[in-house]
């Protein structure tokens, strides 16, 4: 039996089996959470600055580590269907928006919703529009929580919802492809995990019910880890990152 101080963040945090992608994208999330929450505790600041560092060098090697593949036909092809999915969208939530009146109880939810997933730029002078960059639609389909699934739901809009899902993954999988030598982004999601492990021990150890307002602070610290697996039943455990062959690089 191991001491106490034998134990580490491996044995304390399983994360979900990842791609690099999601982990980019997942750490992505959580360090745009944790500034929304202001100035927070030093030990956690600390982690969270560490992952900062290895989020940015995690994204450096993803990025020169793909090549496009694809013929150019087969990515126009979904970029008009992503196009067609996310314009759909747009006209569906926007009508619901122009419900007026006591006879439409959802509509704050629907226009919510809308400015979300559409949003403006009052600064220009720019209305919402359908158009999405190739790049913008995943992050903005990842970025939704489950009350805002459940609004899709709440007003029958799961048929575009599953659209713009999978509009979306083909899309993103004619950005390119890994080249076969992922030595650098395997280090560097092993770097990565380790980092995101130690930062949710201490976001979880944080909280403490004689302290007012830590539980509070690491729930919606750890809110976009309870949300990947809520959106991921499935995903079993991953805690191998930089030797298993099974991790998507």
């Amino acid at each position: 039996m191991r001491s106490m101080g034998a134990f580490s963040s491996d044995d304390l945090i399983q994360l979900p089996r990842l791609s690099g992608g999601e982990a980019s994208l997942l750490i992505a999330e959580l360090l745009a959470m944790a500034r929304q929450q202001g100035n927070l505790p030093g030990p956690i600041e600390r982690s969270r600055a560490r992952l900062e560092v290895v989020s940015i060098a995690l994204a450096a090697a993803l990025k020169s580590s793909v090549e496009p593949v694809v013929p150019p036909a087969i990515r126009r092809r979904a970029e008009r269907a992503a196009a067609a999915a996310w314009e759909a969208t747009f006209d569906w939530l926007s009508g619901w928006c122009k419900l007026e009146g006591d006879d439409n109880p959802h509509r704050a939810a629907a226009c919510d919703l809308f400015a979300l997933l559409f949003p403006s730029d009052a600064d220009k002078g720019a209305l919402p529009s359908p158009r999405i960059e190739a790049g913008e639609g995943t992050p903005r389909l990842a970025g939704l929580d489950q009350e805002q699934l459940a609004t899709f739901a709440l007003l029958g809009g799961k048929a575009f919802l599953d659209q713009l899902r999978k509009a979306q993954r083909g899309l993103d999988l004619t950005a390119g492809a890994p080249r076969e030598d992922a030595a650098a982004v395997r280090e560097q999601i092993a770097a990565a995990a380790g980092a995101l492990r130690q930062y949710l021990v201490r976001v979880s150890s944080h909280a403490d019910p004689e302290i007012a307002g830590s539980e509070a602070l690491a729930e919606a610290l750890m809110r976009p880890l309870s949300r990947f697996h809520w959106m991921n039943p499935a995903r079993g455990p991953h805690t191998d990152y930089g030797k298993a062959e099974e991790t998507i690089y």
